[in-house]
């Protein structure tokens, strides 16, 4: 079977010059422009045997697709390479840190990314036949054997990751997420739904003012502290102001760590504070403590 590789890079000129020295190497490529379609064809299509994820991508960044993979039970033990032009060492770090198999620089050059390519293939086939014909000119690396079993395989992994997040059946549950970075949008939608859960999305402030007023409430909001139009905080104090949102589950989004804010936020009725950009484990395991504790208040009313 001829091994396919997922190729994630915007530049025309570097994924076209990827495709054709792949293509003569013998693997098949699937190639994706930007971040949507990248995720579009996480979702649709089989595993590929190796990714080549650009870091800087329209719409979803390479790291926040690197975390989004690392979270898919079909997808988290792909050999993902990170490609970057740049050679800033807290990327490189960044990027293993967070399941990178590799990391290389355009600039190394197309041989580099190449031997890079191989050695990260022939690192998971697990054993190999010997080859039967006569010296070949390049080893070709085949797809690793984990298709056998693949429903049991998800079915167990989910529920094992479950059971370590002590997170429970997540289906049904709305989420109201306000945001108004499209890319960090995309991702945490991405992820909720990934765990079962139903969202709403809103991308400014007045729009998600006007949801509080007529949307019956949701299960949980996570409330992003910097919108284009109303401050996060201010939109926090209206939500408590209505009755039936007053005892909603409320997580704070923000790329800042001011103090300042979080006791602000913590004062105004909010419920946790998380920090951007989150991993999707940590976001999982935040959010079922979330719904958890308001189901813990819940009955306390009761």
């Amino acid at each position: 079977m001829t091994p396919t590789i997922l190729s994630i890079e915007d530049e025309q000129d570097t994924s076209a010059l990827l495709k054709s020295v792949l293509e003569r190497d013998g693997y098949h490529v699937v190639h994706a422009a930007d971040g949507r379609q990248a995720i579009c064809l996480i979702e649709t299509m089989l595993p590929p045997a190796l990714i080549l994820l650009d870091v800087i991508l329209p719409y979803v960044n390479g790291f926040e697709l690197l975390i989004a993979l690392r979270l898919n039970p079909d997808w988290k033990h792909v050999p993902i390479i990170m490609v970057s032009a740049d050679s800033c060492a807290a990327d490189i770090e960044r990027a293993l840190a967070h399941g990178a198999t590799d990391y290389v620089v355009k600039t190394a050059g197309i041989e580099e990314v190449m031997r890079k390519v191989r050695r990260a293939l022939s690192s998971v086939v697990v054993d190999a036949p010997p080859a039967v014909t006569e010296a070949p000119v390049r080893p070709m690396p085949t797809r690793p054997r984990r298709r056998t079993a693949r429903a049991a395989s998800v079915r167990n992994e989910t529920e094992r990751t479950n059971r370590m997040t002590g997170r429970t059946n997540a289906s049904g549950r709305i989420i109201l997420l306000v945001e108004d970075q499209e890319d960090t949008a995309c991702l945490l939608e991405f992820v909720l739904q990934k765990n079962g859960y139903r969202v709403i999305h809103s991308n400014t402030g007045e729009h998600a003012r006007r949801l509080i007023t007529t949307m019956a409430p949701p299960d949980a909001v996570l409330l992003d502290v910097h919108l284009p139009d109303i401050s996060g905080l201010d939109l926090l104090v209206h939500l408590r102001e209505q009755e039936q949102w007053k005892n909603i589950p409320v997580a704070m989004l923000t790329a800042d760590t001011d103090s300042l804010d979080m006791r602000r936020a913590a004062l105004l009725g909010a419920n946790d504070y998380i920090i951007k950009p989150v991993s999707p484990t940590q976001l999982a395991t935040r959010l079922n403590r979330l719904l958890r504790g308001s189901h813990t208040r819940q009955n306390r009313v009761a």
